[in-house]
């Protein structure tokens, strides 16, 4: 999979929000927020990251007009956006909209997409 991936110079509470207000800046919201590493605490009692956050990010006049082409689509939503620390700092990694609408038959869901992408792309080259 061709995901988005950066990593950045800073310590991972500073990193989330740096991404909360990059995606902001796009038309983002941040819609779910999953902590695998809490997750795998509380379920196998074990936490092999120190921190491991995947955010759930939507825009929502996107995500309306592709469902209202096509109802299917909601299954690509939202967005992932993976922050995980690591020795360097911290990892970020963004799934590519274009990847999962690839597929679409209709050349309205590949517009929404390349616009998703595109906003996607200024986010991550916001960040430092």
């Amino acid at each position: 999979m061709n995901n988005y991936n950066r990593h950045l110079n800073l310590p991972f509470s500073e990193a989330v929000e740096a991404v909360r207000e990059a995606l902001t800046q796009e038309g983002f919201a941040v819609v779910t927020t999953f902590d695998l590493a809490q997750a795998l605490q509380e379920k196998v009692g074990r936490r092999p990251y120190t921190n491991y956050l995947i955010l759930g990010a939507c825009n929502a006049p996107l995500a309306e007009k592709a469902v209202q082409i096509d109802p299917s689509m909601g299954v690509f939503l939202p967005c992932n956006i993976l922050l995980y620390e690591d020795e360097r700092g911290t990892h970020l990694s963004i799934s590519n909209p274009l990847e999962f609408f690839e597929r679409a038959e209709r050349d309205e869901i590949r517009e929404l997409a390349m616009e998703a992408d595109a906003r996607l792309r200024r986010m991550v080259n916001a960040l430092h």
